[in-house]
């Protein structure tokens, strides 16, 4: 137990886990030992072949019930280099139900690849929500579903491929699986939700420690609404397919140097219809630290520029754009030029846009009326051409990293340096 206690943020809770583990196991075996007791038994073999035979019988018997043949269903879901299309092919025959994933984008070199045991976990117990939902989960209702695809597919992760945020995607297998039993049995799968869990990790810094400050750590998790059902409407902000429930705005104050200002449904959240979805949560909290974010801190480089007509650029496309925008628009910066790469790009596509490129696109987004360009995503390589684009156009420019590192020095009294770029520190 030292050992354990000195290898963890969190150690008396951890400690406790296990002691709450230890009696369940404890409380386990006296209630098995007094069932095998009371019934003169001297082993569960005869008896674990019963359930397990009489389980596999039960979900043929229940698969039976549904009409043979294939089943297709894709959901384009968001990715780190580009969108992910993930694909599954339901065949029900008298044997099983088999699930393949053939079609499902290629691995990511972010975390998010799910490796095929988690894959199967979760599609499989999508299947068994619906499917004979009553039999007992064991090796016998488990044998007749089988799961398999491409090697190298996102949901077939391989070595070395990283899975360490694999419940990204594989929390989204189950309402990927049940578009396809939909289709064979209408009207009692119910629709998707929000599938994957939203957790925002928050641990003290290293020098909080060194300095003998107060340690911490802790990991609020959310979640929207599930889908509609076939009879009634989604439940609200409940984790499906996970079972992990949402933390309480107590224990996380109590935890962690911060405040929950508001929690509460949204309601409008679970869309029209005759059942509707479950509905999310608007969450607002803060906390004594210093925070600074992109949006943030541009509006303040803007304001500390005393402009209020930008040409705005960027190597988004369409609706991200228009938000940007319109955020913009909202606190009276008006965007009079508007300026895109014109290609699709991913993350790392944005990252590689040399620092011509970004050039080209800020001499793009001007025009007489426009007094600062803004050059948008913290990927590209904006701050390197900040410097030529002033001297080109005889106008300010602002990147969103040039714009975070102004106001962080602004809060903590610093000083311009001589090598930062840009006329915006001149501001300091």
């Amino acid at each position: 137990m030292d050992i354990i206690r000195a290898n963890s943020r969190e150690p008396v809770a951890n400690e406790g886990d296990i002691y709450a583990l230890i009696a369940c196991c404890e409380a386990g075996v006296r209630r098995l030992t007094g069932m095998m007791d009371e019934y003169g038994l001297d082993d569960l073999v005869e008896l674990g072949n019963y359930i397990i035979d009489t389980s596999y019988r039960g979900t043929l018997a229940a698969i039976a019930e549904i009409p043979e043949g294939s089943y297709h269903n894709m959901m384009r879901v968001d990715g780190y280099e580009a969108e992910l299309e993930l694909h599954a092919t339901l065949t029900v025959s008298g044997t099983g139900m088999h699930v393949d994933f053939t079609g499902t984008s290629g691995f990511s070199r972010k975390g998010i690849n799910v490796p095929l045991n988690y894959t199967t976990a979760y599609t499989v117990f999508a299947l068994r929500c619906i499917v004979g939902p009553d039999i007992p989960n064991n090796a016998g209702s488990l044998a007749p579903f089988t799961v398999g695809g491409p090697s190298g597919c996102i949901l077939n992760a391989q070595r070395p491929a990283p899975v360490a945020m694999r419940h990204t995607l594989g929390q989204v297998t189950p309402d990927l699986v049940l578009g396809c039993l939909h289709q064979a049995l209408p009207g009692r799968v119910p629709a998707e939700g929000a599938s994957c869990l939203f957790d925002l990790p928050m641990r003290h810094a290293p020098e909080v420690a060194r300095d003998g400050g107060r340690q911490f750590a802790v990991e609020p998790v959310d979640n929207g609404g599930t889908g509609a059902r076939p009879h009634s409407d989604g439940l609200s902000t409940t984790a499906f397919p996970s079972g992990v429930l949402g933390s309480q705005v107590e224990i996380t104050e109590s935890v962690a140097p911060v405040i929950i200002w508001r929690r509460e449904l949204r309601p409008t959240s679970g869309g029209p219809g005759q059942f509707r979805g479950g509905l999310a949560r608007r969450i607002k909290s803060g906390s004594s630290a210093l925070s600074l974010t992109a949006a943030e801190s541009l509006v303040a480089a803007i304001q500390a520029l005393g402009v209020s007509r930008v040409g705005f650029s960027s190597p988004y496309l369409g609706e991200i754009n228009d938000q940007a925008v319109a955020f913009l628009a909202s606190i009276g910066i008006e965007t009079v030029c508007r300026a895109d790469i014109g290609r699709e790009l991913g993350n790392y596509g944005q990252g590689e846009l040399s620092p011509n490129e970004v050039f080209d696109l800020a001499i793009r987004a001007d025009t007489p009326r426009v007094q600062a360009i803004v050059l948008s995503c913290t990927d590209m390589r904006a701050v390197e051409a900040v410097d030529r684009i002033e001297a080109h156009l005889d106008k300010p420019a602002v990147t969103l990293n040039q714009a975070l590192m102004f106001c962080l020095k602004r809060a903590l009294g610093l000083a311009r340096h001589d090598r930062l770029p840009g006329r915006l520190f001149d501001r300091l």
